[in-house]
Order: C-alpha cells, then structure tokens, then sequence
C-alpha cells in the first residue's frame, strides 16, 4: 500500500508540472500569435519614427547646449546623469518603452536583450551588402510588438566620445568617461558605423482598443 501511494503521488506531481508547463506553453504561443495587420504594422512604424525622432531631437537639444555651457566633457556628464531619466520620461508621454540598445553598449543597461541581438546582427548584414536599413516590428515574449530600428553615427562630433582612443577621443576624455562608464566598450566606431538599434515597445491592450 505505502508503495502504491508514492506512485500515486509522483504521478500526481508529474500531472500538476505537466499542466503548468502546457499552460506556460498556450500563454506563449496566444502571446506570439498576436495579430499584427499591415495597417497597424504601418501605424506602429509612423508612431515609432515619430517617438525615435522626438527623443533623438530632445536629446540632441540638451547635448547642445551642455557642449556650449562646458565642451565635450559636459556633455559627457549629461549623458551619464540625464539620458537614462530623458527616455523614462519620454516613454511615460508616450505611453511606452523607449529603450536603445547596443552590441557594444556604454551604459550597462542599454544591452542587447535576445531578440535585439537578432534585430542588430541582421542590421549589420544588411549595412554590409548595402542594402537599405528599414524598420522591423516584432513581437516579445509578453506578447507586445516592438519596433525596431537602426542608430548609426552619423555625426563628427560623436566620434570624439564614440571614436579611437587617443585619437578622436583624448586620453584625458578616456579617463573620465572610464571614470562614468567602467564597463564601457562604445569606442572605436567609425562615421556610418551602426551604433545600436531603437526598440520602442508598445502595449498589445491598447493597440487593440484603438484598433
């Protein structure tokens, strides 16, 4: 009998996993099949130019004008003090998540997640064939579209943050951006070069009332 009741109990702990696991399964499989019409996939991509364009214009702003108060090295402290909070706020005003993202990020947290890699690394293939770099939308693991797309160095004042050591960047701006950013590998880039990537994520539910 105590034998009898030990395989009753494994087969009723294996039944209770098995469930779990099937209804994680169901939960990520409707989350996935999330229907994304050309329509909406054309509004996300308008919304999502105009909210990457807005922060890029926000965020250029101040970088002026910390550049005309103290030079390069206060713009430096800008970014690591404000640029974080400015997305944040942006993405409240727009009710999503503002996040850039990079392969060789200098804030720690602006890291390439799963999905982004993917996006960044098919950006670098087509940057590499010449081919025109578009928008891409995708869906996340919560079930959420995402719009993506690329950053490039686009200016000649970003190599002196974003450039070569010792060359467009000083050692004594290497020494503070150290100082700011331990971890920080965005350096050694190139005008043109692709700096990261935009991932704005809007919320299915209220896609789907405006819908």
């Amino acid at each position: 009998m105590k034998a009898k009741a030990i395989v009753i109990i494994i087969f009723f702990i294996a039944g209770f996993y098995g469930c779990r696991n099937k209804s994680s399964n169901n939960k990520q499989a409707e989350n996935q099949n999330f229907l994304v019409t050309e329509s909406l996939k054309n509004r996300i991509i308008r919304e999502g130019k105009n909210i990457s364009q807005s922060t890029v214009s926000v965020f250029q702003k101040h970088l002026k004008q910390a550049i005309n108060a103290g030079g390069i090295d206060s713009a430096i402290n800008y970014c690591h003090s404000k640029a974080m909070f400015l997305t944040d706020s942006l993405s409240g005003v727009y009710s999503v998540k503002i996040k850039r993202m990079a392969k060789k990020n200098r804030n720690p947290f602006n890291f390439l997640d799963k999905q982004g890699e993917k996006v960044y690394n098919e950006y670098q293939k087509e940057l590499a064939s010449a081919q025109p770099l578009k928008p891409k939308i995708l869906i996340n693991e919560k079930g959420n579209p995402v719009y993506y797309a690329p950053i490039r160095l686009g200016k000649d004042v970003c190599l002196k943050c974003h450039g070569t050591p010792k060359k467009e960047i000083t050692e004594k701006r290497m020494i503070l951006l150290k100082k700011y950013y331990p971890e920080d590998k965005a350096v050694n880039f190139k005008k043109g070069d692709l700096r990261g990537v935009w991932a704005i994520t809007f919320d299915k539910a209220s896609l789907e009332k405006k819908n």
